[in-house]
């Protein structure tokens, strides 16, 4: 079975479709902070081939 994730913007200009995720993880380190604005950021990593636009 393979896992697969949708999603985009809020707006719905831009949505994205990927498959076959690899490496999540979650990070605490003071750029991952500064980017979302949280404590601590949740990551799923995919392959470029994996990802539709």
């Amino acid at each position: 079975m393979t896992n697969e994730f949708s999603g985009g913007c809020l707006c719905g200009a831009i949505r994205f479709k990927a498959t076959s995720p690899a490496n999540p993880h979650t990070c605490s380190c003071d750029i991952c902070q500064k980017h979302t604005g949280a404590q601590s950021a949740a990551w799923i990593e995919f392959s470029a081939s994996n990802v539709q636009w």
